[in-house]
């Protein structure tokens, strides 16, 4: 399966402190993965800024298909705020089978074919993954498992399956285990909008990641994880760094 023959919606979640890596890493986007360009995007806003300053801060996505949406939680901190959108946002505005999620802080490094045929495969079970993202090793904070684990016996979708159980030794501030990172994620929208649907205001943990890792691990369904630097991409924390990058990609 070719990216060029899938049906998907690039979702980006943008605040001023994200938007000017947004700037840095929107060329390499371009450049290297033009299918971006061929699907729709779907740019979600801090609702606290009104989208029509949001057009002009973000006048340099040129993208004929974009979608500017804005989102406001009142009486959260930032971070919760923009983290919830990518769930219950991407529920609402996404309209194709699939989304591509990135984070303004992930840059595409070279070009090439990256969409690997086996990932969307069915599992023995004729399933659709719910998701294909990077694999991560631990969950934070350290009651994070428990909580979802306690919200998860109120889900009559969830309570059927046992609880995940994962506990951090003493004065851990992380609990290990096989998880994702979502910096770039392949997520099933249909599959979205229905675990979307069990907290229609606000994720019980302050994370879209965790969240979705364990409404699937818990349900047992089918996922994939996959090195997504082994395909091109390229996840940077330091704006210096990042800067940095970008530019050596489009000499």
């Amino acid at each position: 399966m070719k990216a060029r023959g899938m049906k998907f919606t690039t979702v980006v979640a943008v605040d001023v402190q994200h938007a000017e890596e947004l700037r840095l890493v929107w060329p390499t986007w371009r450049r290297h993965r033009p299918e971006l360009l061929a699907s729709p995007l779907l740019l979600i806003c801090d609702g606290a800024i009104p989208l029509i300053q949001w057009e002009r801060r973000l006048d340099f996505v040129d993208h004929s298909r974009r979608q500017l949406v804005g989102w406001e939680m009142p009486g959260v901190s930032q971070r919760e705020k923009m983290l919830t959108a990518l769930v219950l946002a991407v529920a609402r505005h996404v309209a194709t089978p699939w989304y591509l999620k990135l984070d303004t802080d992930t840059m595409a490094a070279e070009p090439g074919q990256w969409v690997q045929p086996g990932w969307f495969e069915l599992d023995e079970a004729g399933r659709l993954p719910v998701f294909v993202s990077q694999p991560w090793g631990y969950t934070k904070p350290a009651d994070a498992i428990e909580r979802l684990d306690e919200w998860g016996d109120r889900i009559p979708s969830l309570k059927e399956f046992p609880r995940l159980n994962l506990r951090a030794p003493p004065g851990w501030s992380r609990v290990k285990s096989r998880r994702i990172i979502s910096w770039c994620f392949f997520g099933n929208s249909a599959w979205t909008q229905e675990v979307a649907s069990y907290c229609p205001g606000r994720l019980p943990v302050a994370s879209q990641d965790t969240f979705l890792w364990y409404c699937a691990a818990r349900s047992k369904q089918h996922f994939r994880v996959v090195r997504m630097t082994s395909v091109g991409w390229r996840h940077i924390h330091r704006r210096r760094a990042l800067d940095a990058a970008c530019r050596e990609a489009l000499e």
